[in-house]
């Protein structure tokens, strides 16, 4: 009996458990995934990232903010809110918390981001939020810019260009009008050749890292570029 019932309080715990995660989606209302990465090529308010976390539990939950790591940056413009605003963020430094009831969000701009340093090329800011008192309730995301970035706005009709950079599950291609896409790694070595005008392809294939592209049309290499893979 006292099996049994060791049994069914671990049950119940696990389940009460599941219950309990917090959620978060973006200003758009698309989900933000554990490890997701949003780059900017601008900075300010230009390069604002809402974000609203939902508490799926069944209690009221404190939710804090870290930045894991910060690089290429000191972190002093960055411009950030969890409950409270601030300016500057410091790696490794806990800020909040900020209250959720039960079933509730957060609500518009309570919990937002945007980098004003326009100095530095490359910046990344790897910043998890989680449930105080219970760091496996979390999810880690990465808010980069990125000066060469370029997203799918910024792509005219014609232009082959290849997004988002870095790249996390798939590579995106503007449009099919090309013959050949080669990939390469640092050391020169093909690593995957695109010749039958794919507009996704999966990143399963790389390991993270830099890789050197060639855009091919009419027997012409017509763009050289590269891209980071950062799964």
């Amino acid at each position: 009996m006292r099996r049994i019932l060791l049994s069914i309080t671990v049950l119940l715990f696990f389940i009460s458990s599941s219950f309990a995660q917090i959620s978060m989606v973006d200003g758009n209302g698309d989900t933000i995934e554990d490890e997701a990465v949003y780059t900017f090529d601008n900075t300010g308010k230009l390069a604002n990232l809402n974000v609203f976390v939902t508490n799926n539990g069944s209690s009221t939950i404190d939710v804090n903010l870290i930045a894991e790591t910060v690089t290429g940056t000191d972190g002093s413009d960055m411009e950030f809110c969890i409950g409270s605003c601030h300016w500057g963020i410091i790696e490794g430094t806990e800020y909040g918390p900020i209250t959720i009831e039960a079933g509730a969000s957060t609500n518009q701009g309570e919990v937002h981001f945007h980098n004003h340093d326009s100095e530095n090329d490359l910046i990344t800011y790897v910043l998890k939020i989680y449930e105080n008192g219970n760091e496996d309730n979390s999810i880690t995301f990465s808010y980069i810019y990125d000066a060469s970035f370029v997203g799918v706005n910024n792509i005219s009709e014609n232009e082959i260009s290849i997004y988002p950079n870095p790249a996390k599950n798939t590579i995106n291609i503007s449009n099919n009008n090309y013959d050949e896409i080669i990939f390469s790694n640092i050391a020169g070595q093909i690593v995957k050749r695109i010749s039958n005008s794919q507009t996704t392809i999966s990143t399963s294939e790389f390991s993270n890292g830099i890789y050197f592209y060639q855009v091919v049309k009419n027997n012409a290499v017509i763009k050289t570029d590269k891209i980071i893979v950062r799964k």
